[in-house]
């Protein structure tokens, strides 16, 4: 047997689905804690469009996770809720911590963009889940 092998099978299954988000999250504050350089933007509020596509990962992480775990008292809905909400809250310990950052600022734009992508995350997630059992 092979010892990658073995190893796989010595990681528990709840690390497996945990680990994704938190080194998402640790993606995102090393983002946040460094110097944005002013470039041209893409399109106008780019920067919105990525929080709300950053955050909208993380909700969906988050879910994999919990429905990676023993959470059996939770429905699925409460789960997605439960994630969107993390989400959010990620996002404003963001805000906070890029308020400490010189040469960045917090924004209340930025955490609605948080909270829209969190929202628009677990939406999409239980539109493909619903599509996927239609046609199973």
């Amino acid at each position: 047997m092979a010892p990658l092998s073995k190893f796989w099978r010595l990681v528990s299954p709840t690390v497996l689905y945990r680990l994704p988000v938190i080194l998402y999250c640790c993606l995102i504050y090393w983002q946040s804690a460094h110097f944005s350089t002013n470039s041209d933007p893409l399109f106008p509020h780019d920067d919105k469009v990525m929080h709300l596509l950053c955050y909208a990962i993380l909700a969906v992480l988050i879910y994999r996770a919990f429905m990676g775990g023993t959470w059996y008292r939770l429905t699925s809905k409460k789960l997605g809720i439960l994630s969107g909400v993390l989400s959010f809250g990620y996002g404003i310990s963001d805000e906070l911590h890029q308020s400490f950052v010189p040469a960045r600022t917090a924004s209340i734009s930025d955490a609605v963009a948080d909270l829209t992508g969190a929202a628009a995350g677990i939406t999409l997630l239980f539109w493909f889940i619903r599509i996927r059992s239609n046609r199973a």
